[in-house]
């Protein structure tokens, strides 16, 4: 445990006399923007503490305090393009309580995190065109309960997940469906479309956090759109996995029941009846036509001679397939 304080000299920002230079250039910034957000959890082990700012801030006019379980911890301040960034000096501990306090010439700011288990940074050599696949048969189904057995079919018990870009500040994935072949080589199912995650901030390297988008999944001959699907995790070291994965998603009882013969009430009281699983209110509009998905302790394994192809409009099937396993 670190135990030296993050203490860098505040000048006098009220002055008393007209001599005082540094007193009379010294005016509070206006904090914008903090990161990590208040309260997250998991954060990296090696992450910093950014504060995006607008004014002038010399260097010498800021007070940060960062302690782990209350003991202090030693760390850089840098301020580049209006961003203040205090780095630590080594990893923080690990699964431990951050609180950080910051005066910069009189404006304040303040939070507090919880660190993960992982904090190797990766490059983007790393991770350039990787591909992981996505373990859910031996995931934990927790919304809804015993959902490995109703649904798990959906996805045929695993997923692909595809790295198409990254850089220190973001990264792009994009997820497929998953088929094996009799000899346990995995390949891309052609006949799941891919589904496309917007570019999203890599400043919690291993760990990463993408969606929502939308997966449509064939389950026998019928369509059915998985929506707000959600996806964290963290890339174990030079990118060899995804540990500690986790994903959420919906299905609107709407957007299958056509397809069935069914209203969207009827096909929820049959799902009820059948599985015990009841729908819920959906996100988008508080009509209770939803299953709620939550799948987490998802584990994956790069494979090193499979990249996920782009694939939206995939080719006709006339074989059952949930993501083939």
């Amino acid at each position: 445990m670190n135990t030296v304080l993050v203490l860098l000299t505040l000048a006098a920002c009220k002055g008393n006399g007209a001599g005082d230079t540094a007193a009379s250039t010294c005016t509070a910034p206006t904090l914008t923007d903090t990161w990590p957000a208040d309260g997250a959890d998991p954060v990296s082990r090696s992450a910093s503490i950014l504060v995006d700012f607008d004014g002038t801030l010399p260097s010498d006019a800021v007070t940060m305090t960062v302690t782990e379980d209350g003991s202090a911890v030693s760390g850089t301040v840098d301020l580049t393009d209006q961003v203040l960034r205090w780095t630590p000096d080594a990893e923080l501990a690990a699964q431990t309580a951050v609180s950080w306090s910051l005066d910069a010439c009189g404006a304040t700011a303040s939070g507090s995190f919880t660190t993960g288990d992982q904090g190797t940074l990766l490059s983007a050599d790393d991770l350039q065109d990787a591909t992981f696949s996505l373990d859910l048969d031996n995931a934990t189904w927790v919304e809804p309960a015993g959902g490995d057995v109703i649904f798990g079919q959906l996805f045929g018990g695993m997923l692909l997940l595809g790295v198409q870009d990254v850089s220190d500040d973001q990264i792009d994935l994009i997820g497929g469906g998953a088929e094996v072949l009799d000899d346990g080589t995995v390949q891309q199912d052609p006949c799941i479309p891919t589904f496309d995650f917007d570019a999203s901030s890599f400043a919690n390297n291993p760990y990463m956090q993408v969606g929502p988008t939308t997966l449509e999944l064939d389950f026998q001959g019928i369509a059915v759109p998985i929506t707000d699907v959600t996806l964290s995790g963290a890339f174990l070291p030079a990118g060899d996995g995804i540990t500690g994965g986790a994903m959420g998603a919906e299905i609107d009882a709407r957007d299958v029941a056509t397809s069935v013969g069914m209203s969207a009430d009827q096909l929820c009281e049959f799902i009820e009846s059948y599985t015990g699983v009841a729908c819920v209110a959906c996100t988008t509009d508080g009509v209770e036509n939803c299953i709620g998905l939550q799948i987490e302790d998802i584990e994956g394994n790069r494979l090193a001679s499979l990249h996920v192809a782009p694939n939206p409009n995939p080719q006709e099937c006339t074989t059952d397939t949930g993501g083939g396993s």
